[in-house]
């Protein structure tokens, strides 16, 4: 049975240390910072020209645990790798996602739980001697790789094809015929950043495989999502929240009250039931306005806006805790997860996301909280596999501490060649699943505002 202080505590081998904070300075939520054990014997990550001299620092949860007092302080420093890549190659600070975990909730219990999920999804994601690595180029493994597999993918620069790169085995979901994937898009941190865009999306714990695997599915729907709208600026349907939904109502209350527009918009995704929401809370225009994104999908539509509010309130105080910390914010190529927190703070951001958010249709009311059953991963599978996604998934949990597994814990890790990933570094122009960017508006309904995703802004999604 799954234990969370158990899981939490230093024996374990998932974290050193964790936090809990209440709702404090107009953060209405709880939020929960966990510092990870070391990532073993990491050596750096090759990077391109780009990413020289970059911060390297976490995304939102991590400066959601800075604000939470906890492990990830305002004064906590990136972890500066050494440079054994050789010369002529740039290695990037260990990104902090990978040494830190966190998240927000309605309640001290909803955030240290979903923080302890997290936790144990990171950790996974470490490299481990319990899950050894094949090492060669794709044509001399004499097994189907990813390249063979899926040629159509946008996951990599097209180098990697010939690269001699370590490789882990994965699965088909449609088939079940076994696929050799890069590391580099299964580990987090990653080594080849200058070949991959890794990141640790697509990851997800949960108390059995198959809920695990659900739950990793769904995150690679919602970043397709997320990302394909973006990029072609999609006239979503939006929404405001029924009479009925007392507490959804109070959050959007409270946003108004602190001078804030909550907006809340659906992205449709191919999972007939599933309610993709993305959340908006946009500061009245002015001098330091931020503009702050969250999302989530779930079949209860009521549930899937509020957990998209609570992650936008999250990016926000996390904004406010790098503008506390000194960071005035700075438009300039977006390689990293700081990078892109540091950007969040600039005018061009504010106005990319309320020029977007301005463009969408008319609200209606959400429907109102109804009993509805979760989505299983075998309907799910069906739906991203007809739409396309060429689902492959590597089952992490062997690289789970002994006494964590035994307490049920499962972390699987999905890649989706067919569907546009979340692009971390905005610089690798062949990350963009052009395809899959041109069908958006016939698979969603939406009309798009911009052709080219290549001209898009960065991405508000950290």
């Amino acid at each position: 049975m799954i234990d969370i202080p158990a899981t939490l505590d230093p024996d374990s081998g998932i974290a050193l240390r964790y936090a809990v904070t209440p709702p404090h300075d107009g953060d209405p939520l709880w939020s929960s910072a966990v510092e990870l054990h070391p990532v073993e014997g990491f050596e750096g990550i090759v990077g391109s020209p780009a990413a020289a001299g970059s911060a390297g620092a976490g995304g939102a949860a991590d400066a959601g645990a800075a604000r939470a007092g906890g492990p990830a302080s305002a004064g906590t420093a990136t972890a500066t790798a050494p440079d054994t890549a050789g010369p002529g190659t740039d290695v990037c600070d260990l990104p902090l996602s990978a040494r830190f975990a966190g998240a927000s909730g309605a309640s001290r219990v909803d955030a240290l739980l979903r923080g302890a999920g997290e936790a144990v999804e990171r950790r996974a994601l470490h490299p481990s001697a319990a899950h050894p690595a094949r090492f060669g180029a794709a044509a001399g493994l004499a097994a189907t790789t990813l390249y063979a597999h899926h040629p159509d993918h946008a996951l990599s620069h097209p180098d990697a094809e010939t690269a001699a790169l370590s490789w882990y085995e994965a699965r088909d979901l449609d088939t079940g015929v076994p696929v050799l994937v890069p590391a580099d898009l299964v580990d987090w941190p990653a080594r080849r950043a200058d070949l991959f865009d890794p990141s640790p999306s697509g990851a997800a714990a949960g108390a059995s495989h198959e809920t695990a695997l659900a739950a990793a599915m769904i995150e690679v729907t919602e970043r397709d999502a997320l990302t394909v709208a973006w990029g072609r600026l999609l006239r979503l349907p939006t929404y405001v929240p029924s009479p009925a939904d007392t507490g959804l109502s109070a959050m959007w209350r409270r946003a108004r009250a602190e001078g804030l527009d909550p907006v809340l918009a659906r992205i449709p995704t191919a999972v007939p039931g599933l309610w993709c929401m993305t959340g908006f809370l946009i500061d009245p225009e002015g001098p330091g306005a931020l503009a702050a994104v969250g999302m989530k999908a779930s079949t209860r539509p009521a549930e899937a806006a509020a957990k998209a509010f609570q992650e936008a309130w999250q990016v926000r105080a996390a904004l406010r805790a790098l503008r506390g910390q000194g960071e005035t914010g700075r438009v300039a190529p977006i390689v990293t997860e700081h990078d892109r927190l540091s950007h969040m703070l600039t005018r061009p951001a504010y106005d990319s996301v309320r020029d977007w958010v301005a463009g969408f249709r008319e609200p209606d009311p959400l429907p109102a909280p109804s009993p509805a059953r979760d989505l299983g991963a075998e309907e799910i599978r069906r739906a991203l596999t007809a739409d396309g996604a060429g689902l492959l998934a590597v089952d992490l949990t062997p690289r789970l501490p002994s006494a964590v597994a035994a307490m049920g814990w499962h972390v699987v890790k999905v890649l989706a060649p067919g569907y546009q990933s979340l692009r971390m570094d905005e610089t690798h122009r062949w990350s963009w699943h052009l395809p899959r960017l041109a069908s958006a508006p016939e698979r969603t309904g939406c009309a798009a505002g911009l052709d080219d995703p290549r001209e898009a802004a960065p991405h508000p999604l950290p």
